[in-house]
């Protein structure tokens, strides 16, 4: 966690809204499964996260499980992802 992941899930909070966390450990599947369940309307995540040498990727880990799920890729209207370099790029679906 980083601190624009603070400041997004603060942001959610303050603006009324139910956010979800989802492991970095979860595969595609299973994020497509919370995805599915919470009826997401947003994604937010990192493009890569640093953790033990290793670069996990979230960001493609999201857009696979998307795929997974097409139903998810109908009631989501971006993903929001935060980059190492502290810029923001959104894919409006």
């Amino acid at each position: 966690m980083n601190t624009l992941s603070v400041v997004a899930y603060l942001g959610i909070v303050l603006a009324g809204c139910v956010g979800v966390s989802v492991a970095d450990s979860f595969s595609a599947a299973e994020v497509a499964a919370r995805l599915r369940i919470s009826e997401a309307k947003g994604i937010i995540t990192q493009d890569v996260l640093l953790r033990g040498g290793k670069q996990l990727p979230l960001y493609g880990r999201f857009l696979e499980a998307v795929m997974l799920e097409p139903e998810v890729l109908k009631s989501t209207r971006a993903i929001v992802t935060c980059a190492a370099g502290s810029t923001v790029r959104s894919e409006n679906e």
